[in-house]
């Protein structure tokens, strides 16, 4: 049996690839922000460890 393969059979193709496409970029553009929350997050806490260490510094100008 002859198959035919129609122009609405290659707009179905089509369409559902751009679908799934889109899909893709709505799932990259949510990684892409959870990874951006991170990044802050752990610039945050790095802020606050170098704080941290510079408070248990002694002063650099102190007499030894």
């Amino acid at each position: 049996m002859d198959i035919q393969t129609t122009p609405q059979d290659y707009i179905e193709v089509l369409v559902k690839q751009r679908n799934d496409m889109a899909d893709r970029l709505v799932n990259a553009e949510a990684a892409n922000a959870a990874l951006q929350r991170g990044i802050l997050e752990m610039q945050e806490a790095l802020a606050e460890v170098r704080a941290e260490l510079k408070a248990l510094q002694p002063d650099s100008h102190e007499s030894t």
